[in-house]
This record gives structure tokens, C-alpha cells and sequence, in this order.
């Protein structure tokens, strides 16, 4: 939606992230709008089997890093919308888990179930 939104064939009235999005300044957050509860967007992230000796999580996660860090790497993540983040395993661990919690709330209290 950000090629549409720069070719001005489509009109953002907010971003539901917590702060602007660097590609699009000028757009206000939900939260900026006064609606504070809402605040959501789309994450990736790297799941190993359980028993991953920890030599191996902690190669690929200082890779990960790494590579979010390379300067071409992290002008695209932006040019497409995302903000590149590359936590540790700990970090990331902490945050999965806290949406997870987040989105059953959120199912629950809406009612809705699974056909």
C-alpha cells in the first residue's frame, strides 16, 4: 500500500504501528489518533527444534543480526514497510510469547471460534 499511498491513488488516515513509518512521516499512528489500544503489525521470526544446542542458536541469531544490519538489507526491510529489529533469542522469546497472550485475549473476548 506504500507505492499507493506515494502515487496518492490511496489516502492513510493512520498506521496501526507504535511509531511513523519512515516511508510514510506524514501519517499519523492510531495511538497519535487517540485510539491507544490499537496497536498491531506484522512480525518474522526463526523457531529451531527445541533441543538446538546452544552454539548453533547463538551462530544463526548473531548472523540474523548480522545480516539486519547490512545496509542494503535494512533499506529494503524500510522501503517495504517494516522496521528491522533483530533481537537476541531471549528478547524475541519474550516478545512471541507476550503477543501470543495479546491475540488469545483478543479471540476470547471477541467470541470467535474455530470451525
Amino acid at each position: 500500500s506504500i507505492a499507493l499511498i506515494s502515487a496518492g491513488r490511496l489516502r492513510a488516515l493512520a498506521i496501526t504501528s507504535a511509531q511513523r513509518s519512515a516511508q510514510l512521516q506524514a501519517v499519523p499512528t492510531f495511538v497519535e489518533s487517540g485510539n491507544r489500544e490499537f496497536v498491531t503489525g506484522s512480525w518474522y521470526g526463526v523457531w529451531l527444534p527445541a533441543k538446538t544446542p546452544d552454539a548453533i542458536v547463538a551462530r544463526l541469531s548473531a548472523e540474523i543480526m548480522r545480516t539486519v544490519k547490512l545496509p542494503d538489507v535494512r533499506e529494503r526491510i524500510i522501503q517495504l514497510g517494516g522496521e528491522p529489529v533483530g533481537d537476541t533469542p531471549g528478547d524475541f522469546d519474550i516478545f512471541q510469547k507476550a503477543e501470543m497472550m495479546r491475540w488469545a485475549r483478543v479471540v476470547k473476548e471477541s467470541g470467535a471460534k474455530a470451525e
